[in-house]
């Protein structure tokens, strides 16, 4: 199991019901727990603008509000998006996938891998969990490696 698998029970510091209206609270609120947690400003600003990315994402694909918590995990902070009942419709946020460069849109799910630790959608769709390590081996920290490239 992976540390960062959708739908594990770690402690959430928040959980919010949002909607698309709520995104600069989201963005705030994502802010202030990533530099409590540990987060360098740099981090914290690149976690935010993924969250920013998945949720824009979520509310494009269906407008119906979602839950996010925010995670203090072991590897670091946690964002997890997930359908407040699930019904068996659709998943909310579409697969990820290769975007051609010429379209207008679709590229929110590879900016969020290239910005944070770990991107990872549940198997049913219903699930998104966006992480990012509030510590780095000086192997990732000199190599940059920290970050997912898009496509993984």
């Amino acid at each position: 199991m992976s540390h960062s698998e959708p739908g594990r029970d770690d402690e959430p510091l928040d959980v919010l019901l949002i909607d698309a209206s709520d995104l600069a609270m989201v963005r705030a609120r994502v802010r202030m727990r990533s530099l409590v947690l540990g987060l360098t400003c740099d981090r914290a600003a690149d976690l935010v603008l993924a969250v920013h990315e998945i949720a824009v994402a979520a509310f494009a694909a269906d407008p119906r509000p979602t839950l996010l918590s925010v995670i203090a995990a072991p590897e670091g902070v946690c964002c997890e998006f997930r359908d407040p009942e699930p019904d068996g419709s659709p998943p909310r946020v579409p697969a990820p996938r290769l975007t051609d460069p010429a379209m207008t849109r679709g590229r929110g799910w590879r900016l969020a891998a290239a910005l944070c630790d770990e991107v990872v959608r549940a198997v049913d769709g219903t699930t998104i969990r966006v992480t990012m390590r509030t510590f780095l081996t000086p192997s990732q920290s000199d190599a940059g490696s920290h970050r997912s490239q898009p496509g993984d």
